[in-house]
């Protein structure tokens, strides 16, 4: 995320030094798929985090179910 953060900072002072409207369009356009960018890396490491979660859920229901079984 660090790189993505630092990645943005250079896009967005590129946007600032140019006074030229059609040149700095380019330079937004990238500041926004860099957030675009960040806001999936944090969705997926979000989705990852729900899985193990459910997986390790998933596993204690097991072992209390075969424990279940031997009495």
């Amino acid at each position: 995320m660090r790189r993505l953060r630092d990645i943005e900072g250079k896009y967005a002072e590129a946007r600032e030094a140019t006074r030229d409207a059609d040149a700095s369009e380019r330079p937004r356009q990238d500041v926004q798929n860099v957030a675009k960018a960040k806001a999936h890396v944090q969705s997926v490491a979000a989705g990852r985090r729900l899985a193990e979660r459910q997986l390790a859920e998933i596993a204690r229901f097991g072992k209390r179910e075969r424990l279940l079984e031997e009495f």
